[in-house]
């Protein structure tokens, strides 16, 4: 599925293909009905499983940030109750947030250093 942000198409994104997947598992889990008990306990454990692959992945743009904590979100909103992974996706998703700001920060220091060295009079123009 492509998502188009500012008119631009954006590609979704593996977390982001992960998370419509473990939302949909867990829709099935809920309205399946009457159901084998070991049938749908193998839909909770893939749920559970791609939560993990949620939580491990390393977010490489704000899309996938933010699609941390939808998964937590997704964990506060389960009607079942608490999840195990809940502690570890609200760590990691901080965690994710708090990179990004740094790498962030750190971009727009290396700019301004950049601009200001490509702005910067001559060493010899200054003396004289």
């Amino acid at each position: 599925m492509t998502k188009f942000t500012n008119g631009e198409a954006m590609p979704e994104t593996e977390i982001r293909r992960w998370l419509r997947l473990y939302r949909g598992l867990n829709e099935l889990a809920d309205t399946c009905g009457e159901m084998n008990q070991d049938a749908l306990d193998r839909i909770i454990e893939a749920a559970s499983f791609v939560a993990r692959d949620i939580i491990d992945a390393p977010a490489t743009n704000p899309s996938d940030v933010a699609d941390k904590f939808r998964l937590v979100a997704e964990f506060v909103d389960d009607k079942s109750g608490s999840s195990t992974h809940e502690d570890a996706a609200v760590a990691n998703a901080v965690a994710s947030l708090d990179a990004m700001n740094v790498r962030d920060r750190d971009n727009a220091q290396r700019n301004i250093a950049e601009y200001l060295a490509s702005h910067a009079a001559p060493a010899t123009e200054a003396a004289e």
